[in-house]
């Protein structure tokens, strides 16, 4: 049995520090030449590529992204960032296995690319983008952590694309009526549900 040693660290990271990192990446694949300067080799340390070639198309509508913002806002948790260690261009980055969509949102977001729109709790921030919230708020929501995991050490691009396959599968969005289930939690829906898996 060959034995594997990813070892995977808990990097708990403030939103500004991703916000960074995620345009140390952009900046970094917009250099053409292959051959980096030592300083370079160090600036460009652990940027972020968010869309490594085996990432799916972005997809999330303005709608969706807003949503994720206004949760950091009210501190409701959001699922860990999954990073891996890779090299592009003899520099030591991070590749997003899983976790792209909400990066990109909070990028998006931060970068002043969008208004939040469809808000159903923060109504006080409906159509205000980054530079328009109270700059309390704005301060708060990049010095907010997230969950970050880096897989360090990887035994290769295989291997990166096998977590990120195992990430992926089964994940499927949840049915308006398991949504109501999670809503509309009560003793009487409980003895609904039961009735309908004894009938069928």
């Amino acid at each position: 049995k060959q034995k594997f040693e990813i070892n995977p660290k808990d990097e708990n990271q403030s939103w500004q520090k991703i916000f960074n990192s995620i345009k140390l990446g952009f900046g970094l694949q917009e250099i053409q030449d292959d051959l980096l300067t030592n300083e370079q080799l160090v600036e460009f340390n652990d940027a972020i590529i968010i869309a490594p070639d085996y990432q799916r198309e972005y997809r999330s509508s303005i709608s969706d992204e807003s949503s994720l913002i206004e949760s950091a806002l009210l501190e409701i948790p959001i699922p860990p960032i999954f990073l891996a260690s890779h090299k592009l261009k003899g520099v030591q980055v991070l590749n997003v296995v899983d976790g792209q969509h909400r990066l990109r949102a909070f990028y998006r977001f931060l970068s002043g690319e969008y208004k939040l729109t469809d808000l159903s709790m923060l109504s006080d921030f409906e159509g205000l983008d980054v530079n328009s919230i109270p700059i309390e708020d704005r301060i708060e929501l990049l010095s907010r952590r997230v969950a970050t995991i880096i897989f360090r050490n990887f035994p290769g691009k295989k291997f990166e694309l096998e977590i990120f396959n195992r990430y992926n599968k089964g994940t499927k969005p949840l049915t308006q009526q398991e949504i109501r289930h999670a809503v509309f939690d009560s003793s009487i829906n409980n003895l609904v549900n039961m009735f309908c898996t004894d009938l069928y």
